[in-house]
This record gives structure tokens, sequence and C-alpha cells, in this order.
């Protein structure tokens, strides 16, 4: 627990972990917002399409996002997908609100679910560099792994709470804050 401690004191490492889990938690809310959303408006179908839309080209988008940062600064390339996504899950909610056509809010989502699965690699790649000693980058793989089961908890349960007290574009709005707090 003295080398979590010891990470976490690091500005960097704890900004990148706190990142990690505000990233993964607002992209699982998102999803699932999403995902209700497109069931709501489509029924079976919509929500399978989704499902695809999302995956599919995320396959190709997140080797050339992570193969970026060896020409970019790997801080800048994280800044700006996770701001593109954040902004794009706020389009989807804007969407949902004034009732834009369902390929407009599905669109949005899904397109910011492309940038999604960049964070990881890109912050694995990093943190060898942001830790000072070997044991503070062991404690630093451990951080992650904590925040990726926080964030995997948490998002749905937000995303859950938010669908039933609030509604879909609220849920889907709160998505995006989430995501923008792992700026």
């Amino acid at each position: 627990m003295g080398a979590i401690r010891d990470v976490l004191r690091v500005a960097d490492c704890r900004r990148i972990e706190a990142g990690w889990f505000a990233s993964l938690a607002g992209e699982l809310a998102g999803s699932i917002a999403l995902l209700v959303y497109a069931y709501n408006e489509g029924g079976a179908p919509l929500v399978a399409l989704y499902g695809v839309a999302r995956t599919l080209p995320a396959m190709v988008v997140t080797p050339a996002i992570v193969g970026a940062t060896d020409r970019f600064a790997p801080d800048s390339v994280l800044r700006v997908t996770v701001g593109a996504r954040a902004v794009l899950l706020g389009m989807a909610a804007g969407g949902a609100v004034i009732g834009a056509p369902v390929v407009v809010v599905i669109g949005a989502g899904v397109t910011g679910s492309w940038l999604a699965g960049a964070y990881r690699p890109i912050q694995a790649s990093v943190l060898p560099w942001l830790a000072r000693t070997p044991g503070e980058l062991t404690a630093a793989n451990v951080v992650a792994a904590m925040a990726e089961n926080a964030g995997t908890l948490l998002g749905p349960v937000i995303a859950g709470a938010a669908l039933g007290l609030l509604g879909v574009p609220a849920a889907i709005a709160g998505a995006a804050a989430m995501v923008m707090l792992g700026l």
C-alpha cells in the first residue's frame, strides 16, 4: 500500500490514473445510456447496429490514434481524444434533448466510442516515463487495474441511476461530464 500511496503522490501519475477511471466510467455510462436510447428509438435491431457501429471501426481507429503518439506528445493525444469524446457525447445528449434524428444521436455517440480504446495503450506506454522507480511502476499498474475495476463498476451504476431518475438525455450528458473529468 505504501508504493501505491507513493505513486499517487506523483502528480502526473495521479492525473493519468484518475483520467483512466473517469474516461472508462464515462464511456461505459454513455454506452449504457445510448443502448437504452437505441432500444427506445428502434428496438433490438438498432441496439445491434449500435453495437457493431461502435466496435468495428474502433479496431482501425485505435491503432491509428496510438500510432500518432510517435509524432505527437502522448499527453496531447490523450487530451485531444478524451476532449473529443466528451464533446461527441455532449452532442449526442443535446441531440436526444431536442429530438434530433436518431442517426445524429447514435452517430455522435458511436464516433466518440471509436476514440475510447486508445486511452489504456497510451497510458501503459507513458507510465514507465512517469514512475520514478520500478516499484512505482508496479504500483502504477496496480492503480490502473483498480481504476479500471472501479470504473467498470461505477460507470454502469451511475448510468442506471441517471436513467432511472433523470432520463436518457441526462444520463448521456452525465456520461459526457464523466469523460470530461478524464482530461
